[in-house]
């Protein structure tokens, strides 16, 4: 995995990943069109911050994204800042970013569209559980 990164020759610290970087499996539930995963170094990580206009879709969006982690076995560290979530993931046994960390990032920002998008029509529905 380490070639991979060298091969895309990167000047600074952060980067951005787009699409094509990512290995986005078939599973997802949701196509992701543009991520704004960089990555982070020291152990190379993926990282990217969440932003939630309330409590409700903060919560759902963690409690989907807890039952995802434990069903495949891989834990990213999350940080909960006001209504922010801040996700850093990456493989502890080889320090760095592998096909694993790539399609958890390609989860999180599904669940991401998915919780948004199921809050937003309850709400126009007047109904406010998730």
């Amino acid at each position: 995995m380490q070639g991979y990164f060298e091969e895309l020759s990167y000047s600074s610290s952060k980067h951005a990943l787009n699409e094509a970087s990512l290995c986005i499996p078939n599973s997802v539930p949701v196509a992701v069109s543009v991520s704004t995963w960089e990555i982070v170094t020291s152990p190379n990580r993926l990282m990217k911050t969440f932003d939630f206009d309330n409590f409700k879709a903060m919560k759902a969006f963690l409690d989907e994204l807890l039952n995802y982690q434990e069903e495949v076995g891989h834990h990213a560290k999350l940080t909960v800042d006001a209504r922010k979530v801040i996700i850093e993931v990456y493989t502890h046994d080889v320090d760095d970013v592998t096909e694993l960390d790539t399609e958890y990032a390609a989860m999180a920002d599904a669940i991401d569209e998915d919780v948004k998008h199921f809050i937003m029509i309850n709400s126009a529905e007047g109904e406010f559980g998730y």
